[in-house]
């Protein structure tokens, strides 16, 4: 019974690499968006024109929209591009889930291709916590009665879905409790399934 839900995790690494990738492409789009929606309250901002805009235009939500819109649309297509290059947090697993997810398909031992399908799992969690950091921190720029509290704790959840791997670990050596994707596989009855 394990076996059949490893495996069905591990199928579905090339629909979850598939999803990453229209994700990424979706956060790319929402960040050319909103780039362009700074542009043009800056430029209602300083020449007055409000005949484009529903709202009075601010200077600091122009820069803000420029910003989210520029981190998101350039950061989300440069680390899906480079990520493979490095080592995410030095952990291996991770790099070597971006350089199959972009490649759409997965090798290695029975056991590392669970960790990569769990670990793509966790990145495809992080991408949705990023987007709705973004999400939120523009919803701000519009004058909307949010603290920064809330794309601050996206940002970092996101982040931390990222290195989960490494979050884990140190985990387990702090504790001293043995965890992590690793010990899935024991778990799942998958040591020496090579």
């Amino acid at each position: 019974m394990s076996t059949d839900l490893s495996q069905i995790i591990i199928n579905l690494f090339s629909f979850n690499a598939i999803l990453f990738a229209i994700m990424i492409l979706a956060i790319t789009i929402f960040g050319v968006v909103v780039g362009g929606m700074g542009l043009l309250e800056g430029y209602v901002y300083t020449t007055g024109n409000a005949r484009f805009s529903t709202r009075q235009a601010s200077f600091s939500g122009a820069i803000m929209k420029l910003a989210i819109g520029s981190a998101a649309a350039i950061g989300a297509i440069i680390f899906y591009q480079i990520a493979g290059t490095f080592s995410v947090g030095t952990d291996a697993t991770a790099k070597n889930v971006l350089d199959f997810a972009q490649n759409g398909s997965i090798s290695g031992s029975y056991c590392e291709q669970f960790r990569y399908s769990v670990t793509l799992i966790w990145m495809i969690i992080g991408t949705v916590a990023l987007f709705n950091a973004a999400r939120t921190a523009y919803r701000k720029s519009n004058g909307e009665m949010i603290t920064w509290g809330q794309p601050i704790l996206y940002l970092l959840a996101g982040v931390g879905c990222y290195f989960v791997n490494a979050i884990t670990m140190m985990g387990a050596n702090t504790t001293g409790l043995n965890m992590g994707i690793e010990n899935m596989c024991k778990a799942f009855g998958m040591v020496g399934a090579g």
